[in-house]
């Protein structure tokens, strides 16, 4: 493991965040020392960042609870719509963090010279994490790279294609590489620029996917509409909502299905 001591304090937001001193033990175990102190500030980074969402989560709260209080006895208060603008405002940086602390959970692999490493994050439309897709290294043609494995991106969406030494000499810097994500047997391409690798090359490409493609692969359910007395298909993970005319049939009126219970 690597060897450090803490000299001294520093505070950040009111945490204290000591700095290490990094001591180097020599050529034969410099690369495990370079991944123990690695983890140990990627460990940090994601503890000061959860510690941050926390703050401004209570933060949240006080302002919408300022803004009940406020709206009692002064309803058409100014202040009001200040508060609630302010809580929101909290939100959307809450949505960033969460992102942040996806990135600090990420661990990138580390290869030789004669290796080649690419890799990113598969994002949706508002930069969360597109789902459980499969990243694929393709040709020119759409095809895969032979002696590549396509990879499964993690619960941050991190996809990391180590290639091969053999492969990466065989491919060369001239080859127009492409990456195709894939959920099951459906298929998009990534829609990135041409990509070249060659060894000893570490190349970050991260990809945001469009609404059409997150359709293409059902990586997101519709909002739909059943018209005749059907339910409203929600996202998934809520529950269906009635529509007027199932409502209406009332307690009593069987609609064909049987009643949890038995009853």
């Amino acid at each position: 493991m690597a060897t450090y001591s803490f000299i001294g304090a520093n505070q950040l937001i009111g945490i204290a965040q000591p700095p290490i001193e990094v001591i180097n033990r020599g050529e034969s175990s410099f690369k495990a020392d370079l991944l123990s102190v690695y983890e140990g500030i990627q460990t940090d980074r994601t503890t000061m960042l959860a510690q941050v969402r926390e703050l401004q989560l209570a933060a949240q709260l006080l302002l919408d609870a300022e803004a009940k209080r406020i709206a009692v006895f002064a309803p058409n208060d100014d202040r009001i719509a200040a508060l609630v603008a302010s809580g929101q405002t909290i939100l959307d940086r809450v949505g960033m963090l969460d992102a942040e602390v996806d990135v600090a959970t990420t661990r990138v692999p580390m290869v030789t010279k004669t290796e080649a490493l690419l890799h990113g994050r598969i994002t949706d439309d508002a930069n969360r994490s597109a789902g459980p897709v499969t990243v694929t290294l393709t040709d020119e043609k759409g095809t895969p790279v032979p002696g590549v494995a396509p990879v499964e991106v993690d619960s941050a969406g991190y996809y990391a294609i180590v290639v091969p030494a053999d492969v990466a000499a065989a491919v060369g810097a001239d080859r127009k590489l492409g990456l195709v994500v894939s959920n099951g047997a459906d298929r998009v391409a990534a829609g990135v620029a041409p990509l070249t690798l060659s060894a000893g090359t570490v190349q970050v490409q991260d990809v945001q996917l469009p609404a059409s493609a997150l359709d293409a692969l059902r990586l997101r359910l519709p909002v739909q509409s059943l018209v005749g007395g059907g339910a409203l298909l929600s996202p998934r993970g809520a529950k269906a909502r009635p529509t007027k005319t199932a409502a209406k049939r009332g307690p009593g009126k069987s609609t064909g299905a049987k009643r949890r219970g038995g009853k």
